[in-house]
């Protein structure tokens, strides 16, 4: 199902964050990244899509819009925050937020997608171990597995890969990436990382001035106009021994103003 998104506007209180959002349509199995500066509305705008902030426009998941019903069947969010320390088991504390948001699961296919997901995320020995006795990291790929067990058609990542390492940062995106092709899945990643997000997004989104600075195809957008405008940087993009893009920063502009 497409996602289309017309003269959005999101924000807090009195606060308006972003005003006139009116991406282009996006087709299901395409991985997009949302990126920009801190407070540029990245998480403003996955909360919004999730139905955890008000918002005003339209947002429409295939041929209607996006309610509390079509939420709770079709949409996977990972917030920022981290699954809490508790005396729960990692599997028992996937196993039983699956059952409360996707009751009509049987238990047994419930059971595939979980052995399923915990292998291609590589945390099968962490399924047994309780989540106080886990890192931050570790709970992070935890809360990871409460939302692809699910199978959404549409998944919002609040930045998930920020207490990762590296080796977990690739195989949490190469994870995405392949969920999102091989079940048609919309994803929708918010990521601080850019040259993570151009190696793994096949679009980008890039917020700025309160609304959307630019969007299109991941290795041909960003420009050293683009980055200067989003981040205050004079950077420029460069191309790895892989032939990757790759965006390397030469310096901050003085007059930038986060």
């Amino acid at each position: 199902m497409t996602l289309r998104i017309e003269n959005l506007k999101v924000g807090y209180r009195h606060r308006t964050v972003l005003e006139g959002l009116s991406p282009r349509p996006v087709a299901p199995a395409t991985l997009v990244g949302v990126i920009g500066r801190n407070g540029a509305g990245k998480s403003t705008l996955l909360k919004t899509i999730a139905g955890l902030l008000p918002g005003q426009g339209l947002v429409h998941f295939g041929d209607r819009p996006l309610d509390a019903t079509q939420r709770a069947r079709t949409l996977g969010y990972l917030p920022q925050s981290l699954p809490q320390p508790s005396s729960l088991l990692a599997y028992e504390t996937v196993y039983s937020a699956c059952r409360a948001a996707h009751g009509g699961l049987d238990k047994e296919q419930l059971e595939q997608n979980m052995e399923s997901v915990f292998s291609r995320l590589g945390i099968r020995e962490l399924a047994l171990r309780r989540l106080d006795q886990l890192s931050g990291g570790q709970r992070q790929m935890i809360g990871l597995a409460q939302v692809l067990v699910r199978q959404p058609r549409l998944l919002l990542l609040d930045e998930p890969t920020s207490a990762l390492d590296l080796h977990w940062q690739l195989n949490v995106l190469q994870c995405v990436q392949q969920f999102s092709r091989e079940l048609g899945t919309l994803s929708l990643v918010a990521i601080h990382d850019i040259n993570l997000a151009l190696r793994f997004c096949d679009e980008l989104w890039v917020l700025a001035g309160g609304g959307l600075l630019a969007q299109g195809p991941a290795r041909d957008l960003l420009t050293p106009a683009v980055l200067r405008t989003a981040y205050g940087v004079e950077a420029r993009v460069e191309r790895c021994s892989l032939g990757l893009p790759m965006v390397l920063c030469d310096s901050a502009m003085p007059a930038y103003q986060p």
